[in-house]
């Protein structure tokens, strides 16, 4: 088993929003991620930040990682 440490969170987009402020995101392989401590967010591994959140949950099941945030601030695109 592969375990990847991340210290950003990069949502190519697949983040689904659960509440206001709460998304999951689901990635192949398994990572792991510091729970409670904010984190810069990016839309791909190679933009600039686009925010700042914190994972609240982090789960592995077959062979992928769920993991949940709390989107705290999000800069504006324009």
């Amino acid at each position: 088993m592969r375990v990847t440490w991340e210290t950003k969170l990069v949502t190519e987009g697949k983040a689904k929003r659960l509440k206001q402020n709460t998304f999951e995101l689901l990635l192949d392989g398994y990572h792991l991620f510091p729970i409670g401590e904010e984190l810069t967010l990016y839309k791909t591994a190679a933009s600039e930040p686009s925010g700042t959140a914190t994972v609240s949950s982090l789960k592995w099941e077959a062979d992928q990682t769920v993991l949940r945030y709390e989107l705290h601030s999000l800069h504006s695109t324009n």
